[in-house]
């Protein structure tokens, strides 16, 4: 998924900008340790179903389970982010997606999520290249990084509509 993002160096060498010199084969002299890495994107698109208050409630049930207690740093309360801002609010910034047709739900685990120190940072430039792929600057996207298992992740949210208004469609194998 997400086939440019290959082409990132945050996205290909984590938190390092090129290989480490300071590994030392058996006769002592220092060798170049590739650090690259791989990354999992999980990717759903969630239809919403029912009307009125039903239309939004699934989209209001995953956002509580992100935001959960004790999935964030340091079993904290897990905080929500944009594009620019640090701290979002999940309810106010997707109250008017439950009218739209669909969200996209988006994992992006990295192989070394835990070496990466700025995981916010990570996936806000994955996010943008996204926007870019797609040729939509204006991509509305909310994320949030958990830490509570042995894998640091973020849970990114698309809406799925476009700053013009209409439906925003990823390519299939875009996504696959």
């Amino acid at each position: 998924m997400f086939q440019r993002l290959a082409a990132s160096r945050l996205f290909a060498y984590g938190d390092r900008a090129g290989c480490l010199r300071a590994a030392q084969n058996r006769s002592g002299r220092p060798f170049r340790l590739d650090v690259r890495q791989r990354v999992t994107v999980k990717a759903l698109v969630s239809r919403h179903m029912g009307k009125g208050f039903a239309r939004g409630a699934a989209l209001a049930a995953h956002i509580a389970y992100l935001g959960r207690m004790g999935a964030g740093e340091d079993g904290e309360r897990a905080a929500f982010f944009g594009p620019v801002r640090e701290r979002v609010d999940p309810t106010g910034a997707t109250e008017c997606w439950a009218k739209d047709r669909h969200h996209f739900r988006f994992i992006i685990s990295p192989e070394h999520g835990d070496r990466i120190s700025d995981l916010q940072g990570f996936a806000r430039e994955v996010m943008s290249r996204v926007a870019d792929d797609l040729g939509e600057p204006g991509l509305n996207w909310i994320a949030v990084c958990h830490f509570d298992t042995d894998q640091p992740h973020a849970h990114v949210l698309v809406r799925g509509r476009r700053s013009d208004g209409r439906d925003l469609v990823i390519p299939r194998d875009y996504i696959g």
